[in-house]
């Protein structure tokens, strides 16, 4: 292979690159609230920046997302994972008190779940 084909690979694959991550950064803009389907990756807003990483790791990765969600006071901790698990059970609740309201057939699975 030649120093000119060479090059050429390669600039077409800095292209591409280019390119593909323009695209992710247009999805990820369009996702940008955590309830939008299709979420995730990391996002910079949580991070205090001006705290030096070097000095205070925890500080500089969480500092932002621990200002903006104080721990509820009916919380020992709070945590991303506390928010998912509330979402969760508000959702089988609804769930629940919906099987609950139906007059679904005896036997049926939504009957059990409705008499439970």
């Amino acid at each position: 292979m030649t120093k000119r084909s060479l090059f050429a690979v390669c600039l077409l694959i800095a292209i591409v690159g280019c390119c593909a991550d323009r695209a992710l950064m247009d999805v990820r803009a369009s996702t940008r609230a955590a309830d939008a389907p299709g979420y995730w990756g990391f996002d910079t807003a949580n991070l205090d920046k001006s705290c030096k990483p070097c000095d205070d790791f925890f500080q500089f990765a969480m500092g932002g997302w621990m200002k903006s969600n104080p721990i509820p006071p009916e919380y020992s901790s709070w945590g991303s994972f506390t928010v998912l698990a509330d979402k969760n059970q508000q959702a089988l609740r609804q769930i629940l008190e919906t099987a609950e309201k139906t007059e679904a057939t005896a036997g049926s699975n939504e009957r059990k779940v409705g008499d439970f």
